[in-house]
């Protein structure tokens, strides 16, 4: 987790060169290196990720160029940590301990200033990439959910979050019927297969589908879709086979000779 500095001012603000190196027992990571728009002048601020509504910056306190803040993310790998930097007007050093279930983690961060920038520009061009990346990954787990018809029985946390993808579930599902309405018996079974929660969230009647996909079976001859899926027309099949077809299947010239032997070799999977 990396927490970068608040990048709101405006004007002629300041271009940082930063390095962040984590350390974990046992596991030594080189330092990465990237720039940082820092507001002019002033002490240190964090910012936690804005879309990660579930880790909290508390105890927030600055003593000169000193600041020192705690920390707390919930969820199921949740996490406590502290974080102390020192800025001058030149340099900036500090570090972030963070600590979850067994594991401690160090973050060293370490910058120097290197010229000027605009930060609300900065913060702007971060938004509007991370809103991309947003949109991006939403429309791949739409896409995935209509091709398979969710893989949980519940609806994912992401579609139910605003800042997640919350707002694209009414797309999701007008594909999702629409991929269900106009596809066959292979879309069916995708979605009868998984028993994913697509069906139930977006009031997809699948029995109705099931229902008319077995009459347009029978009609097609489609018996596989039908002996899987269709135990009624399955049913009567195998009633008409055992009642015209007694005898059927001994040889070959039993078989000519069988007095329904047309029909009995249609139904001819369907016996026993």
């Amino acid at each position: 987790m990396l927490w970068g500095a608040s990048v709101l001012a405006a004007g002629s603000d300041e271009l940082w060169e930063m390095s962040t190196k984590m350390d974990m027992p046992g596991m030594a990571m080189p330092a990465m290196k990237h720039t940082s728009c820092l507001p002019k002048g002033g002490a240190y601020k964090p910012e936690g990720n804005p879309q990660d509504k579930s880790c909290q910056i508390t105890d927030l306190k600055m003593s000169g160029n000193t600041t020192s803040w705690k920390m707390h993310c919930g969820g199921k790998e949740a996490m406590d940590g502290s974080g102390e930097v020192t800025r001058t007007p030149d340099t900036l050093n500090g570090t972030v301990k963070m600590s979850m279930k067994n594991m401690q983690m160090t973050q060293v961060i370490s910058g120097k200033r290197v010229g000027t920038c605009d930060a609300a520009g900065e913060r702007q061009k971060m938004d509007e990439k991370m809103n991309a990346m947003k949109s991006e990954q939403c429309a791949a787990a739409v896409d995935t959910a209509v091709k398979s018809g969710g893989y949980e029985p519940r609806m994912p946390e992401q579609f139910v979050r605003k800042e997640q993808c919350a707002a694209s579930k009414p797309a999701l599902c007008e594909k999702a019927r629409a991929f269900v309405s106009a596809g066959g018996d292979n879309e069916y079974m995708v979605y009868a297969k998984s028993r994913g929660w697509v069906a139930a969230e977006c009031g997809i009647n699948l029995e109705a589908k099931r229902v008319a996909l077995c009459k347009t079976g029978v009609a097609e001859k489609k018996y596989k879709f039908v002996k899987d899926s269709c135990p009624a027309e399955a049913k009567a099949f195998k009633d008409e086979y055992n009642k015209n077809c007694q005898g059927f299947g001994r040889g070959y010239t039993a078989d000519a000779a069988h007095p329904n032997a047309k029909l009995c070799r249609s139904l001819r999977s369907w016996g026993g």
